[in-house]
């Protein structure tokens, strides 16, 4: 998700996983007798029936919101190939070309100043 920025099926799809698990600690925690005493046992049960279907949901509702892009795709005609060298030919140096010196550290010491 992070590596192409994201979209929103990405971030529906997410955010459902998260309801999803949100869901069934809730009705696990009231069922147990842990937390959310306020909370009416069969609604615990009822949490803990949607889970599955809100975690479903998070496949399928990004799916059919946002189709993935057509799976075959149009054939190009297009071609790639080396103009130069041709086979066997062995590249010269080019003698307009700028020669290109690169300094040493030696020479970079010398102009460092303190």
């Amino acid at each position: 998700m992070l590596a192409h920025a994201g979209g929103a099926p990405e971030f529906v799809a997410s955010g459902l996983v998260g309801l999803g698990f949100v869901t069934g600690w809730i009705g696990l925690s009231r069922i147990r007798g842990r937390g959310f005493g306020s909370l009416p046992k069969w609604s615990a049960f009822g949490l803990i029936a949607v889970t599955p279907v809100i975690l479903a949901a998070s496949i399928v509702v990004p799916a059919r919101l946002w189709p993935s892009p057509a799976a075959v795709r149009p054939t190009s005609t297009a071609t790639i190939a080396f103009a130069e060298p041709t086979p066997g030919e062995t590249p010269t140096p080019n003698e307009n070309a700028p020669e290109v010196t690169w300094p040493s550290v030696a020479d970079t010491v010398r102009h460092v100043t303190v």
